[in-house]
């Protein structure tokens, strides 16, 4: 996490947490995935967000790394795709003005096409040089000028678009169960 960036507990989508983007003027605010889990050259990503205050007069970095494919948020709430500081495609079809609503936000990146979708519907596209790669949530940009946002439910793949749907994190009940196959080092049978 850097600058602005914060896990957030009362506005959420599904299960107990959001991650909270509220970049300051003229600073970052994001979260990036630990490259140690996160696999390079995703073709497709999925997420949820729900902005509650839009930039006043600049667009900014939404999703995406400022040096290779990102996708903006602007003023009217449109988003756009970019390689780099380089629009590549329009503005979207779809404001994202609604505070109350979380969007579902695709995209993918499939050889030198990338696509835009809102709500599932291809809201922007356009041909580009950049992979969909480092991946921020938020903006990694340092843009004099700030916004709020919230995102849930990221999914990431390799083949195709995830879609709709949730993540859910699967969490044991406990550590202290242990079936008769399973033994400790050496043979031990302890936990």
């Amino acid at each position: 996490i850097v600058g602005n960036a914060t896990l957030e507990s009362s506005i959420v989508r599904t299960g107990a947490g959001s991650l909270k983007i509220s970049p300051a003027s003229g600073a970052q605010g994001y979260w990036r995935p630990d490259s140690s889990v996160f696999t390079l050259g995703v073709t497709y990503c999925r997420f949820y967000t729900r902005i509650t205050s839009l930039p006043a007069t600049s667009a900014r970095v939404l999703v995406g790394d400022v040096a290779g494919l990102n996708v903006i948020v602007n003023p009217n709430g449109t988003l756009r795709l970019r390689s780099a500081t380089t629009p590549f495609s329009s503005e979207s079809t779809v404001a994202l003005t609604d505070t109350s609503k979380w969007y579902r936000i695709e995209v993918e990146c499939n050889g030198s096409t990338s696509i835009l979708y809102i709500d599932g519907v291809n809201a922007a596209s356009g041909t580009n040089a950049s992979a969909l790669n480092i991946l921020s949530f938020g903006a990694n940009d340092t843009i004099a000028d700030t916004y709020t946002a919230y995102f849930d439910d990221i999914c990431f793949d390799g083949a195709s678009l995830p879609g709709a749907g949730k993540s859910v994190l699967l969490v044991p009940i406990s550590d202290n169960a242990r079936d008769t196959l399973w033994t400790g080092g050496a043979g031990g049978t302890t936990n």
